[in-house]
């Protein structure tokens, strides 16, 4: 059984022990600051850290996200539905009290698809003039 070991990390950090501190890798930390997301310092060149900062990002790890809007318990679920058994999914769902947004608007995908296949049939039945080759005589 090996014991347990307290490491003591300073006060400011260079991005490879920031990272380890972290427990992520040092280009996650890279794109956390280009984000906007971690605040670092430039010290000679070197991208460097507060521990204070570093505590403060882990604090808040999980309560921001980039996209998507709010989850209440922070989970979501990417389910593939065909659109027409959508309205029974959301329907058995509902009842588990679980609300289905759908990615796509289906409705105007199917419109999209019929305004397609109209000019796709349009243009096949639109007679292109044939250019015509005299003989010589």
């Amino acid at each position: 059984m090996s014991p347990q070991v307290q490491i003591q990390f300073p006060d400011r950090m260079e991005a490879r022990l920031a990272a380890v501190y972290a427990d992520i890798s040092e280009q996650r930390l890279r794109i956390l600051v280009r984000e906007g997301r971690l605040k670092a310092e430039t010290v000679e060149g070197h991208m460097t850290f507060t521990k204070a900062n570093l505590d403060a990002y882990l604090a808040n790890r999980g309560a921001t996200r980039k996209g998507g809007g709010p989850r209440a318990d922070g989970k979501s679920f990417v389910i593939k539905v065909k659109p027409a058994d959508l309205q029974a999914v959301k329907d058995a769902l509902s009842k588990l009290g679980i609300e289905l947004q759908p990615r796509y608007n289906y409705a105007k995908q199917a419109e999209y698809r019929k305004k397609r296949l109209a000019e796709a049939a349009a243009s096949k039945t639109a007679k292109v003039p044939t250019p015509t080759t005299s003989t010589p005589k």
